[in-house]
């Protein structure tokens, strides 16, 4: 049985827990063998995309979920609703959360519409030839609101590939493209999660069932009526009648084109697991860009840190971190008689940082666990590899922190990183990542690193530049001080977009810096008399952006409803009173 953990206060509901981003979640089981663990020493285990690995229904429906009116009003906040026409005055949800998995476009959608456009595969001369689409998962549809303003939900869309692609007659390349809306008690709507996925997938026939639609059930221990129901627990990457996905490794180096219709409320910062990346964006409409995103797929390395009793012993902030890990879970037993086993998202904030009241990095210094556990990091025995894409969580303001737009894309196929966007220090971009030395094979792991970000950010950074060409220089600082340095220059500047690589680098806990340098335009110099010596060529010299204001955040409430605001100065929306 898994225990589950979300530092989020009240989140405890199923609508609510589909709609929490990957960020800010730890699995415990009560099995120490759970991931294939020995049973004998405290195991964390490092995963991405930790919801869709454990087959939540989040991941493959299509649904409105959430607190009935009449729960509402009696004081609940555990789901016990839900609807697939969320206009309907039959709908019974007041407030939770609406996942749409986003269906393909149809011949006539409209620019409005939410949609997957188009996939595309490079065969071996580079040449883009289009998949073509074969079905899509006859999970359950979600009808768009216009009163929400959210769009329509459809499932799965199942791809065929080129002839002249990896694969073989059973393979196929499933798209995933999941947006999670939370729904206030006001019918206040935000984007709280994107997530993008391909899936190389064989079929594999036998008996297997399409998910269980939600009931709603009683339970009487409880006292309360819950939600029931979801994808059955296969082992499958999807099921559909009489059908299994199964998994298939991409080839090496396989590159793909994703084509989206996607909600402009997609803003900020992407993640991404992919390299050589490319993204292109344009308008289609008031509500929609077309949103282009080209790369290749990698080989992510899965994380174990294996930690005995020996070692809680002799290092008390590792026994502090898996007290906060597995006595807060309620795992019976632990430390006298049992071991833990738990999933961490690779990307989670507490890696890097210390939140404050985050319960996973309560009583450690600040820094996050990484330099904590860095030193038992393993390789998991797993291939793994990757193309996805996902939304990070914004951070503050500033160049790099624009809400209003899609500001970039950061990928690389560290086993763990940093959740969030680039920092801006001492004239340099920072990102933080960390791993193990050797892969799952055996062989030292080569570390890869793409940056692609709006011109214009990199010209808000750096306002002295001018459109003449921009190089990076691009330098590993590891843990230990020692550097390794990667020069580049910039892999491409065109259609308001800036690309950068970094590849080859090694792993312990290093910090990625990258450098942007433009040579001076020479200035003309014009002679007073001729008697008069000419002088030197005037030099521009490039500074950095002003440090962005710092932000304070105040908590608002309204009833049951509480706001972040941040700002420089935040003030209550009009109707809210400030939380003390």
């Amino acid at each position: 049985m898994v225990i589950e953990i979300l530092r989020r206060a009240l989140v405890v509901s199923l609508a609510l827990f589909v709609s929490t981003p990957a960020w800010g979640s730890v699995f415990v089981n009560n099995d120490p063998t759970y991931k294939g663990a020995p049973g004998n020493v405290n195991r964390i285990y490092f995963k991405d995309s930790v919801h869709p690995a454990i087959n939540l229904a989040g991941f493959v429906l299509s649904q409105f979920t959430g607190v009935s009116k009449e729960a509402n009003a009696a004081g609940s906040i555990f789901a016990d609703a839900f609807c697939d026409e969320p206009d309907s005055p039959n709908c019974k949800v007041d407030h939770g959360a609406i996942n749409v998995l986003v269906p393909p476009c149809a011949v006539n959608s409209p620019p409005t519409a939410v949609c997957i456009r188009g996939l595309q595969v490079a065969d071996s001369q580079g040449s883009w030839q289009s998949a073509q689409l074969d079905h899509e998962v006859a999970t359950p549809k979600l009808a768009a609101s216009s009163r929400l303003k959210t769009p329509a939900g459809g499932g799965i869309s199942v791809w065929k590939m080129p002839a002249n692609s990896a694969g073989n007659d059973s393979s196929v390349m499933g798209v995933a493209i999941s947006l999670a809306f939370e729904i206030g008690n006001d019918n206040q709507v935000m984007l709280k999660d994107f997530h993008a996925r391909l899936i190389s997938a064989d079929l594999k026939e036998g008996n297997y069932r399409l998910p269980e639609k939600f009931t709603v059930e009683y339970q009487t221990g409880l006292g309360r009526s819950e939600l029931r129901g979801g994808y059955p627990t296969t082992g499958c990457e999807w099921t559909e009648t009489g059908i299994c996905a199964v998994k298939r490794e991409f080839a090496e180096g396989q590159r793909f084109a994703l084509t989206m219709q996607m909600d402009n409320r997609l803003t900020g910062w992407l993640f991404g697991r992919m390299k050589d990346t490319s993204v292109t964006l344009e308008t289609l409409s008031s509500t929609t860009n077309l949103l282009r995103v080209e790369g290749s797929a990698i080989n992510v390395a899965a994380g174990q840190a294996d930690i005995s009793r020996a070692d809680t012993r002799s290092d008390p902030k590792v026994e502090q971190l898996l007290s906060n890990i597995c006595k807060t879970s309620g795992l019976k037993g632990w430390p006298e008689s049992t071991y833990c086993a738990s999933v961490v998202e690779q990307g989670d904030s507490f890696l890097f940082n210390s939140p404050k009241g985050d319960y996973v990095t309560k009583g450690l210094p600040d820094g996050g666990v990484v330099p904590i556990i860095q030193r038992f990091l393993t390789s998991a025995p797993e291939q793994n590899s990757q193309w996805e894409i996902k939304g990070l969580p914004s951070v503050g303001g500033g160049c790099l922190n624009d809400a209003s737009k899609l500001m970039g894309l950061v990928t690389t196929n560290a086993m763990i990183y940093s959740a969030g966007p680039p920092s801006f220090v001492d004239d340099s971009l920072n990102y933080r990542v960390a791993g193990a030395h050797l892969g799952f094979d055996g062989s030292v792991f080569k570390g890869t690193y793409d940056l692609a970000m709006r011109s214009e950010t990199v010209r808000c950074l750096y306002p002295g530049f001018t459109t003449a060409p921009i190089k990076a220089t691009v330098s590993i600082t590891s843990s230990d001080g020692s550097t390794q340095n990667v020069a580049t220059e910039v892999v491409n500047e065109r259609d308001g977009w800036l690309t950068l690589s970094a590849k080859n680098f090694t792993f312990s806990s290093p910090t990625i810096r990258i450098k942007l340098t433009q040579e001076a335009a020479v200035v003309p110099v014009v002679k007073s008399s001729p008697l008069v010596p000419s002088t030197s060529p005037a030099v521009v010299v490039v500074k950095p952006a002003p440090k962005a204001p710092v932000n304070k955040v105040i908590a608002c409430y309204k009833g049951k409803i509480i706001k972040k605001v941040t700002g420089a100065a935040p003030k209550c929306p009009v109707g809210y009173k400030k939380k003390v």
